[in-house]
């Protein structure tokens, strides 16, 4: 590696769909949420939104680590509601 080259994650919708179905279980971590949260989006706009609707849900159902769930019980619906329309336009794109 190059000195100040720094790794590339490439994030893919598989990745988000794991993520939140994770975060809806009650088995993410902090890290796992904070790590989606910064990462920079520049490969899919798709995605990108989604993240930037996640860091506004972050900023006002975002609990923490210290109870069962990261998040509020509206914000596990609105994640759920993503959840949804990300595994929809999965679908449509594997027919499509």
């Amino acid at each position: 590696l190059r000195s100040g080259h720094h790794p590339v994650y490439r994030l893919e919708p598989s990745n988000l769909i794991s993520l939140f179905e994770l975060v809806l279980a009650g088995e993410a971590s902090e890290n796992d949420w904070q790590v989606f949260i910064g990462i920079p989006l520049r490969h899919d706009i798709a995605l990108r939104d989604m993240q930037r609707r996640c860091q506004r849900l972050t900023e006002t159902e975002y609990l923490g680590a210290g109870g069962a769930y990261l998040f509020s019980p509206r914000g596990l619906r609105e994640l759920e509601s993503m959840l949804r329309e990300l595994k929809a336009e999965r679908a449509d794109q594997d027919h499509g």
